[in-house]
């Protein structure tokens, strides 16, 4: 299944970059009948940050930080989901990912981390 804000097509700059097609939870799941997956463009950077291609109302493809976890402070009822971090979106795939380190390090996105469950 696709999602036209998560463009499923992999480029030579994406792949080389790093970058992998997988199934990702659609982010509308909550929305319909129970957890459904789409096809997504993702670089992923240890357990719980991901960036992500995206694409805006406009047509242009940009990619953005995600951590799997809880804001903290929230109560634990809240569900623990992929959450935007900070500003971080660059239209160059090599520039996120060289970009990343370092603006994880400088950015407190009042979340805290945990380890994604598989998709089943």
């Amino acid at each position: 299944m696709s999602n036209p804000i998560y463009p499923s097509q992999l480029t030579t700059e994406e792949a080389v970059a790093g970058f992998k097609v997988i199934d990702i939870l659609d982010p509308h799941h909550f929305q319909g009948d129970g957890l459904k997956t789409i096809k997504a463009v993702v670089y992923s950077h240890g357990p719980s940050h991901r960036l992500i291609k995206m694409r805006n109302v406009d047509g242009r493809i940009f990619y953005k930080l995600e951590q799997y976890g809880r804001r903290t402070g929230a109560p634990d009822y809240e569900e623990v989901e992929w959450q935007p971090v900070g500003d971080l979106v660059s239209d160059e795939a090599n520039e996120a990912v060289e970009d990343l380190p370092r603006f994880i390090r400088e950015t407190d996105a009042g979340i805290t981390s945990h380890v994604p469950p598989p998709i089943s």
